[in-house]
């Protein structure tokens, strides 16, 4: 696990949607720390720094946060971001004190690595699993876990969790059996083929092509018959009565 990184921050005694606002103006964010055993405190933070670290870190890593006046650094999580819809800017955002002699839940982000032979050949790969929930105790959190695309050689190949490297002190939730990626062979698209122009129904049917002629060449009405000779009526006889 690497360094845990410091974040400062003061307590806040300005509350309530209004006074929160002219924090955001200072360019301060407000937040708050709680835990198991802790008496939660409002707090307001440099925005940017708090910002650029949560990008950084994410809800799964660590950090020590220093609150001005308080003699304990605190360990902490990040928690319950909330985000402008159209800035992404952080509006509010929680820490989690975590008690470092007990396990804690958090999902670790899983990131791709290598190359697979069954993409390179012209399969579909298919992620299943963004991160893995993992059950750990806060100092061997990690900060991802690696998945190694070059086990997918062939197509129908799946990576799961049991492929993947995880230390022995840390309990995965999932089963070993669930799928992380895999590849796919390639949806064949669907040949269409035109109707016949002028055809109606079921194979056979009236104006449909059969042996290269139509129904309309082999099943000409009586009425519109010609006689062998061309332009003349067939003979009387064959006249209905």
């Amino acid at each position: 696990m690497s360094k845990k990184s410091l974040l400062k921050a003061k307590k806040r005694t300005l509350l309530g949607r209004r006074k929160v606002k002219k924090l955001r103006k200072e360019n301060l964010l407000p937040a708050s720390v709680y835990g198991k055993d802790f008496k939660s405190i409002s707090l307001a933070l440099n925005a940017k720094e708090a910002y650029d670290l949560f990008k950084e870190l994410g809800t799964s890593q660590l950090l020590d946060l220093e609150i001005e006046g308080e003699k304990e650094v605190l360990p902490v999580l990040f928690k319950n971001p909330q985000h402008h819809p159209i800035s992404d800017d952080l509006l509010h955002i929680d820490f989690y004190k975590v008690n470092l002699k007990e396990k804690i839940t958090a999902n670790v982000p899983l990131e791709l690595v290598g190359t697979s032979p069954a993409v390179e050949a012209g399969s579909v790969f298919l992620q299943i699993m963004n991160d893995l929930e993992i059950e750990v105790l806060p100092t061997d959190l990690p900060e991802k876990f690696l998945v190694d695309l070059s086990l997918l050689k062939e197509s129908g190949d799946t990576i799961t969790v049991a492929d993947l490297k995880i230390d022995k002190n840390i309990t995965v939730t999932a089963s070993k059996a669930d799928a992380v990626a895999k590849v796919e062979e390639p949806k064949k698209q669907e040949e269409i083929i035109a109707p016949v122009e002028g055809a109606e129904g079921e194979e056979g049917a009236e104006g449909e092509a059969v042996d290269g002629e139509t129904t309309e060449d082999k099943a000409v009405p009586a009425q519109a018959q010609k006689s062998p000779e061309g332009e003349k009526e067939a003979p009387a006889e064959e006249k209905k009565k």
